[in-house]
């Protein structure tokens, strides 16, 4: 026989007499609880340590997913940009002048007409054609 001891819910030791077969159990479950424990505090961080080591958290108080959302419309225009860029170096000098001229310049068609002594339906054509090439190497319908 053997004597082992438990706290209560006082808080008060409590020595209860066992046989060595319980003794044993009790004290293989204690170590288990003492593993589980020292496991627990070992992998287990507070808050406060994290906010010691520079981790930072989102403020309750931020839309989180309006972030979010704005970070990939930023990364979908982004990704845009570059495909028009490369659509862009395919167009001919001359389509790449008008874009330009549409786009940078903000010139009217009728102005490029004027400009460049051509009738407004050749700008015309060759920005829809221009439109339709776009489309079709960004394959937009």
């Amino acid at each position: 026989m053997k004597i082992i001891y438990f706290t209560d819910e006082n808080g008060r030791k409590v020595y209860v007499e066992v046989t060595d077969e319980v003794a044993e159990n009790f004290r293989a479950l204690q170590q288990e609880e003492w593993k589980t424990d020292a496991y627990e505090k070992y992998h287990t961080r507070s808050l406060e340590w994290l906010t010691e080591k520079g981790r930072e958290f989102a403020d309750e108080s931020s839309d989180t997913e309006r972030i979010y959302l704005e970070r990939e419309e930023h990364l979908s225009r982004k990704n845009m940009h570059t495909k028009l860029k490369k659509a862009m170096s395919q167009l001919s000098e001359i389509q790449q002048a008008t874009v330009h001229k549409l786009f940078v310049l903000n010139m009217t068609q009728a102005e490029i007409a004027r400009e460049e002594n051509v009738a407004r339906s050749t700008i015309k054509e060759r920005v829809d054609g221009i439109y339709a090439k776009l489309r079709k190497l960004l394959k937009i319908n």
